[in-house]
């Protein structure tokens, strides 16, 4: 499993948690996704990944606040929709690339699905 899909992973719970949307996408990337490096990422996503990156930190820090909050404080709703939207479709992305796990490797790793979520069947 790679750092990247593991970390949007963990991101889209973030999203999808119950706080209020800006609280979301702050949880989603300070926690999960602002330590990844746009080349950790599949070709298709890089590009995207930059551009989210310099969206989500183009406002300075605050006097108490670091620049991820301080933007999304600022921002406008439909931005925070974009930027979310653009998470998920990127997790899309990440996750094609990720190899199916062998019953063997599956056995001894965590879960990192939802409790009581149903994996898919095997072909």
């Amino acid at each position: 499993m790679s750092l990247a899909w593991k970390s949007f992973h963990l991101a889209m719970y973030a999203l999808t948690s119950a706080a209020p949307q800006r609280e979301r996408l702050l949880r989603a990337y300070r926690l999960h996704l602002s330590r990844l490096n746009a080349k950790e990422m599949p070709a298709e996503v890089r590009d995207d990944f930059a551009a989210l990156t310099a969206n989500i930190t183009r406002f300075p820090a605050a006097k108490n606040e670091c620049r991820i909050k301080n933007t999304i404080d600022a921002i406008e709703d439909h931005e925070i929709v974009a930027m979310i939207n653009s998470i998920i479709k990127m997790y899309d992305a990440v996750t094609r690339y990720q190899p199916l796990l062998s019953k063997a490797d599956r056995s001894d790793r965590p879960a990192m699905i939802a409790p009581g979520a149903r994996l898919p069947k095997r072909a």
